[in-house]
């Protein structure tokens, strides 16, 4: 069973370069009530809340022309059209959506398994953690099996390992795992010893059960039964046993003393404790290359010796050839490390000595890892310091540290450092950091992020736009932006990329924007700005890293941008400007436009979306019209001839949505979606492989309300989200994990994205990522991260991301 939940390799798609870098990106799709539209019936499709003038999803009502909000101009059709012109108020049914009980994780999405997590540990590249019930899950690097789900292929979210329960403890090495299941040991992942084989699933190891503490080396296990240390696997140093048996294939009792309590192990040196913590004894074995063991460097396969005469050990932990521990009473607790300090880039790097580090008193836990460490203290706030090349510091940074930085948050209760990331537990829910690269944070692959997860934590999101390589949302109707930002399109007056949302100036009451690859557009009370490298249609060209208002009067209400065209709708008419290729401007009679020019004459527009090479637009009663190429029966009037005007698709009335991506047009009417045009990814069905020039029925739902198109240039990785009920379904091409659902293979049908939200209200689709918004108004995204557009770090995430749903 999959754990289906959130969490980065930088991935490029070549082909798109070859669209030009002058190319804006976003297939913007927004429906917009018209102004002038009179009451709907009571039994008549109710707009999308975030696209109306009330953005509450339990009171949605038509507005009139001068007090119009603004649909999100990103997802042209996440607004329902009425077909009728007698309108009233329509209340929409409260949707009861079940959830999990704070402090608990919604593993399925739906509420139907609420867990919370007890424990979890880093290994080289993966990591696995347990359940309060004793489930085991794992996620990351798997050449070696090392995950445990029978394969060697990498997980990069969480999978569970097996069925059983009764798990508790867990020791991660580089390529092989352990744990302790109902008082037995388990292996996993590389074997251990050269006369044994490894395995991709959990082996028990003897037939022994009592075992508890149980911790990894490099190459050598360690683990408590019965007041007795046993180690198994190499003991080249004596770190398995102070022998000179170089390999042990079984637990093998170190030494004759039965009050040990508490083990650690490094990269060749086992440390423990004997007596009760805070008051126990500490000693060690194994290598002492960097007095790691503190004794004289002569020497290196020792006996179990004791590390100082103090009897105030409360823990230990070992890395790489350095090691740290805490003296005192739990809560009360000084911090010591000694060794190889430059590993883990100590405050008093160079002695080799036990040495106090910083003047805290009131440490509860400490964990070290190869190149960096971590530890807790009393009021579950965590420290990490070290290397931090990769984030794996939690600190929002990449670069080295040697003081006690803060991890973002309080209440940790647990933590594990790896190689290059970390994970710990706050809340009940697993959170971690670090580097991506073998999806060992388990929130997807390198660059890509194939499952939804949150942006921040606010929950007042009413509007998003996920452009080419960048994404802005509005939240309480201030206008945030994040992702690439080279040729200024976030409008924080830089070109400075940002990992996170970023506040454009410190104005409210924007309403709607469209995010496009160098320039994008917004609209704040009715009025039209735009900002970014060669902007047009504002009345001047040139570029501004800063939102400029435009000429005109304030009467806007929809935009849409894509391929570098964009179209908006002030006072009911269509104007469009920018590159003109295939008509998409509604003109043949001239090329590219810096001005507004007007599509026919109409005033009765509501809604228009944008594509490569034509554009689409629902007018008053729902009927849906077409213009630009047509090579593929794109423009849906049953031919494959181009034109400038728009012409009618079909005789009927009553379309709700409209969306376009590559050249394929897609539309719902009475709340069943159609398809026509190009059939890129089957995504007019099995019976459709090449084309189709009109409308075709695509499967049988009929609780279809908004789409969104992502940004493709004719069939290039196109993809389509859409929203049925309080379920975002998508479909098409997935090479980046753009369709949410967890991997990066294609789908040819509607498929539902995954956590972290069970109900959402909003979608919107960029080139190669996607972002929605949920019913409680929280934001997530997914999808590629190349250029940092989920509103989180690219190759890694600098602070904790939660991977679970």
């Amino acid at each position: 069973m999959d754990l289906r939940c959130a969490l980065s390799l930088t991935l490029f798609l070549a082909s798109l370069a070859a669209c030009g870098d002058d190319q804006q990106s976003q297939a913007t799709d927004t429906v917009t009530p018209d102004t002038e539209v009179a009451d709907v019936p009571a039994d008549t499709a109710v707009p999308d809340s975030e696209d109306t003038a009330v953005p509450d999803s339990e009171d949605t009502a038509l507005p009139d022309t001068a007090d119009t909000a603004v649909p999100d101009s990103e997802d042209i059709a996440d607004t329902a059209v009425p077909d009728s012109v007698d309108t009233v108020d329509t209340v929409e049914p409260e949707v009861i959506v079940p959830t999990c009980a704070p402090g608990t994780v919604d593993l399925h999405g739906d509420a139907s398994k609420c867990v919370t997590f007890s424990v979890v540990e880093v290994g080289g590249e993966h990591a696995c953690a347990v359940t309060g019930e004793g489930e085991l899950f794992c996620w990351g690097d798997n050449g070696y099996g090392q995950v445990g789900d029978g394969t060697t292929i990498g997980r990069p979210a969480p999978v569970q390992i097996g069925t059983e329960g009764g798990y508790t403890e867990l020791a991660l090495a580089r390529t092989r795992a352990c744990a302790i299941r109902d008082g037995a040991i388990y292996c996993w992942g590389q074997a251990l010893t050269s006369n044994e084989a490894g395995s991709p699933t959990p082996r028990r190891v003897g037939s022994e059960t009592g075992w508890h503490g149980i911790v990894a080396g490099d190459a050598h296990m360690c683990a408590l039964r019965g007041g007795r240390v046993y180690c198994w696997g190499d003991n080249y140093w004596g770190q398995s046993k102070p022998t000179f048996d170089f390999q042990l294939a079984e637990p093998t009792a170190v030494s004759d003393e039965t009050d040990w309590s508490l083990l650690a192990a490094g990269r060749s040196t086992t440390c423990g404790l004997r007596g009760t913590p805070g008051t126990a004894g500490l000693y060690c074995w194994g290598d002492n290359s960097f007095g790691q063991i503190q004794l004289p460097r002569t020497g290196q396969r020792t006996p179990v010796t004791a590390v100082g005469a103090d009897r105030d050990w409360l823990t230990v932990s070992l890395a790489g050839s350095g090691a740290c521990g805490l003296r005192g009473a739990s809560g009360e607790a000084t911090l010591y490390c000694w060794g190889d300090l430059s590993s883990l880039h100590l405050p008093t790097p160079g002695s080799p000595e036990v040495t106090q580090v910083g003047d805290d008193h009131d440490w509860i836990e400490v964990r070290a890892a190869a190149r960096s460490a971590c530890g807790r203290r009393v009021d579950g706030v965590l420290s990490c310091w070290g290397v931090d090349l990769q984030g794996q510091l939690g600190q929002g940074t990449v670069a080295e540290r040697r003081d006690l930085g803060l991890v973002p948050g309080r209440g940790w209760t647990d933590v594990s450092p790896g190689s290059n990331s970390t994970c710990g537990i706050r809340d009940g829910a697993v959170s971690c950091w670090g580097a991506d690269s073998r999806g060992q944070l388990g929130l997807g692959e390198g660059g890509a992020r194939p499952i939804p997860a949150q942006v921040g934590s606010d929950t007042d999101w009413t509007v998003v736009s996920a452009g080419g390589d960048s994404t802005c949302g509005i939240a309480a109707g201030a206008l945030y932006c994040w992702g690439n930002n080279d040729f200024g399109e976030i409008g924080d007056g830089t070109q400075l990329t940002r990992a996170v949302p970023q506040r454009v100036g410190s104005e409210l009451g924007w309403t709607a924007v469209a995010v496009g690859k160098m320039v994008s557009y917004g609209l704040r009370a009715g009025q039209l700005y735009g900002w970014g490298t060669d902007v047009t249609g504002i009345g001047t060209r040139g570029s501004s890293y800063v939102p400029v208002a435009a000429d005109g009067p304030a009467t806007w209400t929809a935009l849409a941008t894509a391929g570098g065209a964009t179209c908006g709708i002030s006072a009911g008419a269509v104007y469009c400007w920018g590159r003109n290729v295939g008509g998409t401007l509604g003109t043949f009679a001239v090329g590219d436009s810096n001005e507004r020019l007007q599509v026919g004459s109409d005033t009765d527009w509501v809604a228009v979306a944008v594509g490569y090479l034509h554009a689409c637009g629902l007018k008053q009663g729902g009927a849906l019209y077409c213009w630009g190429s047509n090579f593929s029966g794109a423009l849906g009037d049953g031919t494959t001839t181009q034109r400038a005007a728009p012409g009618q698709v079909g005789t009927e009335v009553g379309w709700t949505a409209v969306a376009i991506t590559g050249q394929t047009t897609f539309g719902v009417r009475a709340g069943r979606l159609y398809g026509w045009g190009r059939a890129d990814e089957r995504f007019l069905g099995a019976t459709a492989e090449s084309a189709s020039s009109v409308p075709l029925l695509l499967g049988t739902g009929t609780d279809w309300t908004a789409l969104a198109g992502a940004e493709a240039f004719v069939g290039i990785e196109a993809s389509l989200c859409g929203l049925a009920g309080t379920r975002i379904d998508c479909w098409g091409a997935n090479t980046f994990g753009q369709l949410g659902l967890g991997t990066t293979a294609a789908a040819t049908e509607p498929s539902a994205v995954v956590g972290p939200f069970a109900a959402w209200r909003q979608v919107s689709a960029g080139d190669l990522h996607a972002c929605g918004i949920a019913t409680s108004g929280a934001l997530a995204c997914w999808g590629n991260n190349a250029s940092l557009a989920l509103g989180r770090g690219g190759r890694w995430a600098p602070t904790p991301i939660v991977f679970a749903p």
